[in-house]
């Protein structure tokens, strides 16, 4: 634990304590029955709290939550929040505070590093060696006009440290990154949905589920802060193989993407409901979860060309089936004429019995509800017509929502 000094910033005291940084930033402070602090039960489960350390650095957090409390001789309690601001020790410490404004946010993202185009640092593959490029002049940054949802533009940018020793070793660290400057300032209760805009965004354009891996804000008064929040970045994002199944660069994408969709607002969020890429817990939920977005999307589609009218759900998946057969085929899946039927039912067993099989078995049913057969459950199938349904369900989201170009085999290989 190293010291620092804690300042109660609503109540304006300073304490001593100590901190450690690990997933969440600790915060012990010693001698809390004679300094009083938090003495009110109600509410000493949040603090606002400002903390400088003894190596120059401030920490802010508009809440800090009570761990536990130490009533011995040495009486301390233990505080920890997940969500805080990082500065260096040139920084007013009055300027810290929960009416921070925000004027723009740099991120950082794995999807951004691998596909930024205009990177200093390229690499060139040959078959015995590699060449590596590092552009030291003229880098520029890119950038476009939003004008619209509070997003004034986006600029792509990059840069690079370069440490050499002679004879011994050349080490390169580059960053790519995306900044976003806004129209009006935002406060940093509003923070957490740009980051899990700015996430989604990015995973439409490679479906991988990854989060950002570095927060920047910068604020009206000229503060540069880091932001950590173990909720929204990932701090160790591995290494992955990157596919790229939209037909655009980056930064027109982001373009297209910010000024057609408010994925932070919107009032109905089930037509952008694959941009969560929630991690489904079974292959049941994962069936019933592609369903309901097909069922969705199709049943909107087919309801505006119904004049209005409610379309059944055989309908849906018929739909379906006959416009994306060749999704069934490529994951091994036969479109025969039952398929339909069998999903619609497989669908209703779940949704109206729960998962269990009766003897490992559900009953098909057609169109008018009539009992066709049973059929004996196999989950490599089950496995199959998730991957088909999931495919199926990007494709017509990128298509006909998005209504931008995609590489289909790119996207397969993405979703695996």
């Amino acid at each position: 634990m190293e010291s620092c000094k804690i300042k109660v910033v609503d109540e304006n005291k300073e304490y001593f304590g100590s901190y450690q940084k690990k997933d969440k930033l600790s915060v012990v402070i010693q001698d809390y029955f004679e300094a009083d602090l938090f003495e009110e039960k109600e509410t000493a489960q949040y603090k606002e709290l400002l903390i400088t350390t003894s190596d120059n650095l401030y920490y802010y957090s508009p809440f800090f939550i009570r761990e536990k409390i130490n009533f011995t001789a040495s009486a301390s309690q233990e505080l920890s929040t997940s969500c805080y601001f990082a500065g260096k020790c040139s920084i007013n410490r009055a300027e810290f505070g929960s009416n921070i404004k925000i004027t723009a946010i740099t991120f950082h993202h794995p999807v951004i590093s691998e596909c930024f185009r205009g990177s200093c640092l390229s690499t060139l593959r040959k078959d015995d060696h590699i060449i590596f490029t590092l552009q030291t002049k003229n880098i520029q940054r890119q950038e476009v006009e939003i004008k619209d949802k509070n997003i004034e533009k986006i600029e792509l940018g990059t840069g690079y440290e370069c440490q050499y020793q002679v004879h011994k070793s050349v080490n390169i660290q580059t960053e790519n990154f995306v900044k976003l400057v806004f129209s009006h300032s935002i406060s940093i209760e509003e923070l957490p949905s740009y980051i899990f805009e700015f996430n989604a965004f990015c995973n439409a354009y490679v479906p991988l589920g990854l989060k950002v891996s570095g927060v920047f804000v910068h604020t009206d008064n000229g503060l540069d802060l880091e932001y950590f929040n173990t909720k929204l970045i990932d701090y160790e994002t591995g290494n992955n193989k990157f596919y790229y199944p939209v037909n655009l660069d980056i930064l027109d994408f982001l373009q297209l993407i910010y000024k057609k969709i408010d994925y932070k607002s919107i009032e109905n969020k089930n037509e952008y409901i694959l941009l969560d890429f929630k991690k489904l817990p079974s292959l049941e939920d994962e069936f019933l979860f592609y369903f309901r977005y097909l069922n969705f999307h199709i049943g909107k589609i087919l309801k505006a060309e119904n004049t209005g009218k409610d379309v059944s759900l055989y309908d849906i998946m018929k739909n379906f089936v006959d416009n994306y057969g060749y999704v069934f085929q490529k994951k091994g899946i036969v479109v025969e004429e039952n398929l339909v039927n069998e999903i619609n039912s497989l669908r209703n067993h779940y949704v109206h019995e729960g998962y269990y099989l009766p003897d490992n078995k559900f009953a098909v049913k057609g169109k008018r509800k009539q009992w066709l057969y049973d059929k004996e459950m196999d989950y490599y199938w089950l496995w199959k017509l998730v991957d088909a349904l999931k495919l199926g369900s990007f494709i017509m989201f990128y298509k006909d929502v998005l209504n931008v170009n995609i590489n289909e085999e790119e996207l397969s290989y993405c979703l695996k």
